[in-house]
């Protein structure tokens, strides 16, 4: 029984019982109508029981309105022959109660929870929710990819895509022409796309806006795709703390109690932010499952070190000569031959490109080609980063999600941007300011020699700085997060 329908159910009893107390005013004439009103709601209570119960639990229930019913029958007659029915609407009412008590704590009822990712890629800041809530007896499960959108240089709606096929094998996956959230009015669903129609770069089909998904549920809950860094001032978040799918989310899930209060500085309801961590953190620790490297990775690779580049949207966007200073660091990685270069593009990279900076296709079209030619290069176009993040033995980034995941499997980091001296300056909604920094003296060059040479000072540093910055980093988020959020529904 759908935990909705049990709530009908339960909206009906009090109107029962003041039916009982008109009733118990009222003269014959106008008393008769009533009672057979209460019988009628009994009856749809027993139908819809039958329905949504198993034979056992139904038989259950059907012995109370059974007597609930002959107690009425009884109550009928005592107020046609005019004589007095005080016991029997109190009994009507005790045994109302018992009822009520039982479909409070009915075992039966399931909740359907619906998750709504979109791209394969983000599907980790889903997964161990999800793990938990498909575990969870009480509950029916879904996963349905929703359909997105690439933008032309104009920002309209250009290619489709759907991702539905690429997700892991173990994920049973929903078909979005299958379920009807109108008509299934999911109890929780869960998204992580929170830009609806304000994104340049993609936008996630219309009909899945967060406007529209919060009419047909009573729990939606907002889930970052990512890990978010460290701000100035909260004003500096405030973009994506005021997103449309934050402003009509039921509940946000932040992964800090600092980041939660960025939130609320932003104006947000401090009764909507959970922080309970990310389960991104959980996905990290749960990565050796993915140990099996494309064959010609493990050709070139063969033995060798690998350094993971990773490119990011920001300084793709923010710095003019960031396509001369890619290419220098892959030139610089490629021509040391005791190390492979995997380089991972953020996965809307390309598409940013092709949809913001046209100007720089050539170039960034040559440096792949480039990559792919060579002897010791790897492009990663994988829709997971967990390859990555297992083949490598170190990873140089722009400022990026990825980092704040990296951190996590004590592999050292190189930070193109920023600096560990604004650490005193910014509000940590994580820490990740014991990685190595480009600003503050480490090249490119030294950081391939600690590769090589197997050095991290930093290591422990790093990784106990970033844990006592977030929640729930033992690998139990996605299971908080489920229980919470099925305690505040219920």
């Amino acid at each position: 029984m759908r935990l909705q329908v049990r709530n009908k159910l339960l909206e009906l009893l009090p109107t029962i019982m003041e039916g009982i107390q008109y009733v118990k005013k009222a003269d014959a004439k106008n008393a008769l109508p009533i009672t057979e009103d209460c019988l009628l709601a009994l009856h749809s209570i027993r139908e819809t029981l039958k329905k949504s119960l198993s034979e056992g639990r139904f038989q259950y229930y059907n012995e109370i309105i059974t007597k609930i019913e002959k107690i009425f029958d009884e109550m009928i007659i005592d107020i046609s022959e005019g004589r007095q029915f005080i016991e029997s609407a109190q009994s009507i009412n005790n045994i109302l109660y018992t009822l009520n008590q039982s479909l409070q704590e009915e075992s039966e009822v399931k909740l359907e929870i619906l998750f709504l990712p979109y791209k394969s890629s983000m599907w980790d800041s889903l997964e161990s929710i999800w793990l938990a809530a498909k575990d969870d007896p009480s509950c029916d499960c879904y996963v349905m990819p929703i359909p997105y959108y690439d933008r032309d240089d104009h920002g309209k709606l250009s290619k489709f895509h759907y991702e539905g096929e690429q997700f892991p094998n173990y994920v049973p996956i929903t078909s979005y022409q299958k379920y009807n959230i109108v008509k299934r009015r999911p109890d929780i669903i869960y998204f992580h796309n929170p830009y609806d129609g304000y994104n340049y770069v993609t936008s996630v089909a219309p009909e899945y806006y967060s406007n529209f998904l919060k009419q047909y549920t009573d729990m939606l809950v907002y889930v970052p795709y990512f890990i978010a860094g460290a701000y100035r001032n909260a004003k500096d978040a405030a973009s994506k703390c005021l997103a449309e799918g934050v402003l009509n989310a039921s509940r946000i899930i932040v992964q800090s109690e600092v980041l939660k209060d960025i939130y609320i500085q932003n104006g947000i309801d401090p009764e909507k932010v959970i922080a309970l961590g990310s389960p991104k953190i959980d996905a990290i620790l749960n990565y050796d499952k993915y140990t099996e490297l494309p064959a010609e990775w493990k050709r070139k690779i063969n033995g060798k070190k690998v350094v993971l580049l990773n490119s990011s949207i920001g300084r793709l966007l923010n710095e003019p000569n960031y396509m001369i200073d890619l290419e220098k660091n892959i030139k610089t990685i490629l021509n040391n031959k005791e190390i492979v270069l995997l380089w991972r593009p953020h996965p809307l990279f390309e598409a940013t490109i092709k949809s913001m900076r046209k100007e720089y296709l050539t170039s960034y079209l040559k440096i792949k080609n480039h990559v792919f030619k060579s002897d010791n290069g790897i492009f990663d176009e994988s829709k997971d980063a967990s390859y990555s993040i297992i083949a490598s033995d170190g990873m140089i980034s722009d400022n990026s999600s990825l980092i704040r995941t990296y951190i996590m499997i004590g592999k050292p980091i190189l930070i193109m941007e920023s600096s560990k001296d604004i650490k005193q300056e910014v509000m940590l909604s994580c820490d990740i300011y014991s990685c190595y920094f480009y600003n503050n003296g480490v090249t490119v060059e030294s950081f391939l020699e600690m590769i090589i040479e197997n050095r991290d000072s930093m290591r422990e540093k790093r990784i106990s700085d970033y844990k006592n910055s977030l929640v729930n980093t033992d690998g139990s988020c996605g299971f908080k997060i489920h229980s919470n959020i099925i305690k505040e529904l219920l």
